[in-house]
């Protein structure tokens, strides 16, 4: 009898555009000791950059099951940009401009993890991946290039996840690897900022998890990472040197929480939970550039309580960085109009505060996308189960996860921690948890607070997400794209039980 060598367990295939409208516009004006404009040189610089982004995309993914331990799992994707633009300037420092163009670019990126299943509670994996962010026109200014080229990306990933003792320690840990090209960076002058190539960089490290749970409600957990993200070139148009440290990346964060939660008769329960997190120093340009800037490492100590009650009012109270921590989450050396260093632009983790809240569920008008995983009793735009784990993706730009760090530093105590996956140099300084931890920590929504160019699902976050419905927990979006328009994440959905 003839048998297939390999069984397709799952995969799936899907197509996507996207249709953008942005501007870029910059002033930057001159001003006396006395505060009044200077004729002559007022504005220094006014730039703009109207531009249209429409990208098209096709991808599939399968895995193949070889044997009852041993599977892989790979993904194809192409896509093709095209941009237009308008490079406008004027001003006494910037040259007179208001130049069309246009550009246009083809990229290809694949995906491959063979896993090693030992048991039904422990696998060990690998990964490579490729990846990109597309390039495009730039603002004009002098020492700062017309165009950026789109930066790529290759990453290697070994590691371990692991239950053991009936689920009451979880371990997960990941050693990676990244290389970039063209790795992209951020170059400014006089005050105007825009974007510029790096050229090659490498990142290395490992991060891990650990989870305790040695009673019924009570969770222990430990998070850390020790990335070095280094230029692997002298690159003399951004000041750098090979070695030189990447921007806005901290050599070691790390945190450690526990969390109780337990119940007040038969409808009602509290919660208490105590945390420290921690992030070393992160530089604002490369090491190498004169203007670079070195942000104060921080740790913050959180402290949280609740009680629920009937699962419609809680009462919270909260304390943030209660020890006062001086530390920064970000430090800059601003330019006057000559490029010279001005004075600096720091923003301060966020002083203490204490307070005390009371929430009501209701119905929300937010236009938000939920789906919801066997536990989810919501559907359409209503309010989100909380507490929340923070999605990261992978991105390399707080810029981009401004949702993450609005949720972690203003509503922290409905925060258990944040979920990151290879080739993130983000963090909020909540606690790094799997789904499962997180679920197990009291975690009933995973909020995707970042967003990427062309606001979809990244082909590198679905095992993520499926990862996290798996785990019990509800999906909440607010990108362009539906949830439900992603097949794997349709077929999770169908799969536990949910919408």
């Amino acid at each position: 009898m003839l048998r297939p060598a390999a069984d397709v367990s799952n995969g799936c295939s899907a197509a996507f555009f996207t249709d953008e409208t942005t501007s870029n516009a910059q002033l930057v004006r001159s001003f006396d000791m006395a505060g009044n404009p200077i004729a002559a040189l007022d504005p220094l610089a006014t730039v703009g950059l109207p531009a249209t982004y429409k990208e098209y995309a096709v991808f599939g993914n399968a895995t193949f099951k070889l044997s009852e331990q041993f599977e892989i799992t790979g993904g194809l994707r192409w896509a093709r940009n095209k941009q237009t633009f308008r490079q406008i300037s004027s001003g006494a420092i910037v040259p007179q401009a208001d130049d069309p163009g246009k550009s246009s670019e083809d990229v290809f990126t694949y995906s491959i993890s063979p896993q090693f299943h030992i048991n039904e509670d422990a696998m060990l994996y690998a990964r490579l991946a490729t990846g990109y962010r597309p390039g495009g026109p730039n603002v004009i200014v002098p020492n700062v290039p017309p165009t950026v080229d789109a930066d790529r990306m290759k990453n290697y990933e070994v590691g371990l996840k692991a239950d053991f003792a009936d689920r009451m320690v979880s371990v997960d840990v990941a050693l990676f690897l990244m290389d970039w090209t063209d790795i992209q960076v951020v170059r400014s002058f006089g005050g105007v900022s825009g974007g510029a190539n790096g050229g090659k960089a490498r990142s290395k490290g490992i991060e891990g998890s650990l989870a305790l749970r040695p009673a019924p409600g009570l969770t222990i957990s430990a998070t850390g990472s020790y990335t070095d993200a280094v230029l692997s070139e002298d690159v003399p148009d951004i000041s750098g040197a090979d070695g030189d440290r990447l921007p806005a990346v901290p050599k070691f964060s790390g945190a450690l929480r526990a969390d109780y939660e337990f119940a007040l008769g038969s409808s009602n329960k509290g919660s208490f939970g105590v945390g420290v997190r921690h992030a070393s120093s992160r530089l604002s340009l490369v090491e190498s550039d004169p203007l670079a800037a070195r942000a104060r490492p921080y740790t913050s100590v959180d402290l949280n309580a609740s009680i629920n009650f009937n699962d419609h009012w809680t009462l919270r109270a909260y304390a943030r960085n209660l020890l006062d921590n001086k530390g920064e989450m970000a430090r800059a050396t601003m330019a006057d109009g000559l490029n010279r260093p001005s004075f600096l632009a720091i923003s301060p983790l966020q002083p203490r505060t204490v307070g005390v809240a009371l929430d009501m569920a209701f119905l929300s008008g937010l236009e938000l996308d939920i789906m919801n995983a066997p536990i989810g009793r919501l559907a359409g735009s209503l309010n989100l189960p909380q507490p929340y784990l923070l999605f990261l993706g992978d991105t390399t730009q707080a810029g981009y996860a401004k949702t993450a760090f609005g949720l972690a530093d203003w509503a922290a105590d409905r925060c258990v921690g944040e979920l990151a996956i290879t080739g993130c140099t983000v963090t909020t300084g909540l606690p790094r948890l799997s789904p499962a931890d997180a679920r197990a920590a009291g975690a009933r929504s995973l909020v995707i607070g970042v967003a990427n160019v062309g606001g979809v699902i990244g082909d590198s976050w679905v095992a993520a997400l499926v990862e996290a419905m798996e785990a019990g927990l509800d999906i909440v979006s607010g990108l362009h794209v539906r949830l439900g328009s992603v097949p794997a994440l349709a077929e999770a959905a169908k799969r536990t039980g949910g919408a």
